[in-house]
């Protein structure tokens, strides 16, 4: 049997990897590799070599390096202009995947009946992490409840800018330069009001829904200093859980004849 095992690096972990190894960029395809596998990062080669020795035929390719794919393509006699309309086309696709958040992953092991049921990625800073509370607050809904592997922080450390930049631009491509003025807190802030609309939907009671509204407030608060500047606690949370026609009914109603 023939296998072909898709991986995609993180960009953190190649300007790591090619950082501990000067001119690796440069160097053939099988050298790139052989660095790429003794890193053991990820599953490394764990898949192929061993579906290799019970008789198989396995081949492994990170489709993300820039550096090995430009080797192999050297090596192989291919190159790619970008003014030709392949290279166009995949350009687009690209673009439309950012739009849709298909460059966004959540790891692990969902259900597939209660994903479906998730309002999916937001546009917000924190996608995941709003998605994995809402997944949280409909019960059960991973199918192996521990992480499947550790992960070692490969990432080098950077500046909180850096870091901001960086994670706009994985989250959607086509806004970020604009999103990027946004300082901080009012980032987490809006993550903060995701978390409040996701828990005004959940399956679960008034009195759970006021409670867990209040931790959500001082959770991002304290930890992450995204607090409101100009409405009381109650003025901005409550009208979460309140219909929007009794809503609309009270805002009428205090704004007089």
């Amino acid at each position: 049997m023939k296998f072909l095992i898709l991986n995609t690096d993180y960009a953190e972990f190649l300007r790591w990897l090619y950082a501990q190894y000067p001119g690796l960029e440069k160097q053939p395809y099988e050298e790139q590799m052989r660095a790429r596998v003794e890193s053991l990062f990820g599953v490394a080669d764990f898949y192929s070599s061993n579906l290799c020795k019970l008789g198989h035929e396995a081949w492994d390719i990170h489709g993300n390096n820039e550096f090995m794919q430009k080797a192999w393509a050297q090596e192989h006699g291919i190159r790619i202009d970008p003014s030709t309309p392949t290279a166009q086309s995949l350009r687009k696709i690209l673009q439309r995947a950012g739009r849709i958040g298909a460059n966004n992953m959540v790891y692990g092991l969902i259900r597939r009946e209660v994903l479906g049921q998730s309002g999916r990625f937001r546009n917000v800073w924190g996608a995941d992490h709003a998605l994995l509370a809402e997944l949280a607050l409909r019960g059960s809904f991973a199918q192996i409840a521990e992480p499947l592997f550790l992960r070692r922080k490969n990432r080098p450390d950077e500046e909180d800018e850096t870091r901001k930049r960086r994670v706009l631009y994985s989250l959607d491509t086509m806004n970020a330069d604009e999103k990027y003025k946004t300082s901080f807190e009012d980032l987490f802030l809006q993550l903060c009001h995701k978390h409040l609309q996701i828990l005004a939907c959940a399956p679960i009671s008034f009195l759970d829904k006021l409670r867990g509204a209040i931790a959500t407030v001082a959770c991002f608060k304290y930890r992450f200093g995204a607090q409101w500047r100009s409405l009381s606690f109650v003025e901005r949370v409550v009208p979460y859980f309140i219909p929007k026609k009794i809503r609309r009914k009270i805002l009428l109603k205090l704004q007089g004849p």
